[in-house]
């Protein structure tokens, strides 16, 4: 039996917003029941050399890292990046034609980051970006002049921030929020926390167990052409512990209940900068749920990044957070101070 392998996923998608008049429809801000829903399947067919091209709708784009070949059990895929253009279906039965064009397309997430006289800060953006004349992707989040944006790109036009989305402050109550309040309130955070990021990144000669990152990918050739000392294209995926009011590493690596799951990459070549992506995870009976954030990470005393949006305890949350090193050890330790400051959340 070749081994296909097939994974099925169900998205539930429930939609909320604000309350705007945009052309013909209505932006509607419910925080008590979704403006929209939607149950779909994802279906998911990895290539491995053995199944047929022409029905794999995914593939492994880096090979297995250094830390998951030096662990012993089986199937530890750690750091593994699978690039994939899926057919989603509203019913379970996979579609009669799992590809509908051959058509080059491309997934975007990126920061633009503004450094003039006129402005500075970022924004970040995330989208599809499929071959045609124009298309919109994202901009879920901002920092500096740019402090909370949202809106749309219109790719080869111009950027358009839906400023009349933003408003100075609100409150929603949630109707299964256990009788929170949803607070939107953009002169003072609605909730604060600071934490502890800390990244051990295996290289071949530390131990195995207490490293928490691994490189899945780096452009050896480009770096030794231009001589390169920025290390500019290498990436990184992490599993990295989290602490609460205290810098030093937790005992053990494995059991923290916040961490830090996703990658981050190297994106300088003349100065040393990275660009991040990640989820903070918790789970502790004080609190359970996520945020997620992405943004520029250059190489400054201070820089921001973006709360983009939360779930479970963090249901719909946004803000900024602010990351500070707060110690380096050579190439194979950091650690950050994150200040995460959360202008929409529940309380």
């Amino acid at each position: 039996m070749a081994s296909l392998i097939i994974v099925a996923a169900i998205f539930l998608l429930s939609l909320t917003s604000a309350s705007v008049v945009h052309g013909r429809r209505r932006f509607i801000s419910s925080y008590d029941e979704p403006c929209m829903e939607m149950r779909l399947y994802l279906h998911d067919i990895l290539y491995d050399y053995s199944n047929s091209t022409a029905n794999s709708t995914s593939a492994a784009a880096t090979k297995p890292t250094p830390l998951s070949t030096a662990v012993s059990s089986p199937g530890y895929f750690f750091g593994r990046v699978v690039v994939f253009n899926d057919p989603m279906t509203e019913g379970r039965a996979l579609p009669p034609s799992l590809e509908e064009t051959a058509e080059p397309n491309a997934w975007l997430a990126f920061s633009v980051v503004f450094n003039s006289a006129a402005h500075r800060g970022t924004l970040n953006l995330m989208g599809a970006d499929p071959n045609a004349a124009t298309r919109d992707i994202s901009v879920v989040g901002g920092t500096g002049d740019f402090f909370m944006s949202r809106g749309a790109s219109l790719i080869v036009a111009a950027i358009f921030l839906v400023v009349g989305l933003l408003f100075s402050s609100a409150t929603v109550v949630h109707g299964g929020g256990g009788g929170r309040r949803f607070v939107r309130s953009y002169d003072e955070p609605c909730k604060e926390m600071r934490l502890y990021f800390h990244d051990i990144l295996y290289d071949f000669s530390n131990s195995t167990a207490n490293s928490t990152s691994a490189v899945v990918a780096s452009p050896a050739a480009l770096l030794r052409a231009a001589k390169n000392t920025t290390i500019f294209g290498t990436t990184v995926v992490f599993n990295d512990p989290m602490t609460e009011g205290t810098s030093a590493l937790p005992p053990s690596l494995e059991e923290t209940a916040v961490r830090a799951q996703g990658l981050y990459l190297y994106d300088g070549k003349e100065a040393l900068s990275a660009w991040l992506a990640f989820s903070v995870v918790f789970n502790s009976t004080a609190r359970r749920g996520t945020l997620s954030l992405m943004g520029a990470d250059p190489s400054t005393a201070t820089r921001d990044i973006s709360v983009v949006g939360g779930t479970g305890d963090f249901f719909m949350s946004r803000g900024v957070a602010t990351l500070r090193a707060d110690a380096v050890e050579g190439f194979t330790y950091f650690r950050l101070l994150m200040d995460i400051k959360l202008y929409e959340c529940y309380v």
